[in-house]
């Protein structure tokens, strides 16, 4: 498993204890160093059902208030979505749980962790 977000996101560490806590194997990686274009295109094509590209963007958080009206546009398509999220790591929802490169969780919810891994 992988788990993308922030160092100092505290939703990001609510999601690293419990994933600790339930003895679960993780790599973490710091999307505001290491997030690729590669990886949201890989994660797009293949989302779960209940997921789909425009949940990747905090569009209640600070960074997108904060955004200009014509970067705002950028989420008509999954390419302007990319494309915004590589230019401000910290508009991307978080934590994304990653297994074999497809998204299995997004956000945390400590009731869909566990039903993920029970």
């Amino acid at each position: 498993m992988e788990l993308f977000g922030i160092k100092n996101c505290n939703t990001v560490k609510k999601a690293q204890d419990w994933l600790k806590l339930n003895k679960i194997d993780f790599n973490f990686i710091d999307v505001k160093k290491d997030l690729t274009s590669e990886h949201l295109n890989q994660w797009f094509q293949n989302l779960p059902s209940d997921l789909n590209p425009l949940m990747f963007v905090n569009q209640r958080g600070i960074t997108w208030r904060n955004l200009a009206d014509s970067d705002k546009q950028l989420i008509n398509s999954n390419k302007g979505i990319i494309e915004l999220i590589l230019q401000k790591p910290s508009l991307m929802k978080r934590p994304v749980l990653v297994g074999n490169k497809n998204v299995v969780l997004l956000g945390y919810d400590e009731e869909k962790y566990q039903k993920e891994f029970t």
